[in-house]
């Protein structure tokens, strides 16, 4: 797959290469897995009775991921990555309390859809029948490096079937707001409504995404994540350039979530303040 650079009206085309480790790779994807794939990540080289499961991550709608890395293509990682999750399933408390340790406690798992993504460079023509013969969540990624600045990733199995698609939109239906604002009090909940219809106004193209767990707000991406508490609305966005009356707080780094920044709303005061933090991580994101 070619890649060109634009360089004076001029193209040129980009060198090809590949990792050196399997680390790298690795590594590169926990570090910007929400930037990639939309995920949260969890844990690293977590260690079972049977092995490593090289990186553990969580999806919007609190489903376990796990992922596999391998330089090039090799018969045994998805043998290897269905062992693991496995295990995983089997291992339910053990997971849910590497979620809360990394994401707190209110993050709740979602157990009807563990997922197994494998990274890889190259793949057998075998590997892609399997994963659709396979009546499992398994995604296949495979990566391109382009000298040591561009990365590309493209997911060669896409192939959905009708009765999967079903069992998909199903799931989707399970997330509700009212499922989210179970636990909220009525104020809580006045307070979401209208800090919302302030984020909606702030253009036509944004939109609103129902998780398990918080509502996003995005337009190209996610700009900011609402999580709802009994008393107070946690408001989840990038770090602003100004915070002059310091609303909010950094999240830390070991979390590496790609939004960093909480605000709490606790009060129909805070929504212009907080509104105005809200606005600089929307324009940050286009």
């Amino acid at each position: 797959m070619p890649l060109f650079r634009i360089i004076n009206g001029k193209v040129k085309r980009c060198l090809y290469t590949k990792f050196d480790k399997e680390k790298q790779v690795q590594t590169i994807f926990e570090n910007n897995l929400e930037e990639l794939l939309g995920l949260k990540f969890i844990k690293t080289e977590h260690v079972t009775a049977d092995g490593r499961i090289d990186s553990l991550a969580i999806d919007d709608n609190g489903n376990p991921v796990i992922f596999e890395y391998k330089l090039t293509k090799n018969e045994n990682v998805l043998s290897q990555g269905l062992f693991y999750l496995d295990w995983l399933v089997n291992h339910k408390g053990d997971f849910e309390l590497l979620v809360q340790k990394k994401l707190g406690k209110e993050v709740k798992v979602n157990w009807n859809n563990p997922k197994l993504i494998i990274v890889a460079s190259e793949y057998s023509r075998y590997d892609k029948h399997a994963v659709n013969a396979i009546n499992r969540d398994i995604s296949l990624y495979k990566y391109y490096l382009y000298g040591n600045e561009m990365l590309y990733i493209e997911r060669i199995n896409t192939e959905v079937g009708d009765e999967e698609k079903e069992v998909i939109i199903a799931k989707e239906k399970e997330n509700t707001l009212e499922t989210l604002q179970k636990s909220a009090s009525k104020e809580t909940v006045e307070l979401f409504n209208v800090l919302k219809e302030r984020i909606l106004a702030l253009d036509d193209s944004i939109t609103e995404k129902i998780t398990s767990v918080y509502v996003a707000y995005r337009a190209s991406r996610n700009f900011v994540e609402i999580w709802f508490t009994k008393n107070y609305l946690k408001c989840i966005m990038l770090i602003p350039d100004q915070d002059e009356k310091k609303s909010g707080r950094k999240i830390p780094d070991s979390y590496r979530w790609t939004l960093n920044y909480q605000v709490d709303v606790k009060k129909l005061e805070d929504i212009d303040d907080a509104l105005k933090l809200i606005e600089q991580s929307y324009y940050k994101t286009q």
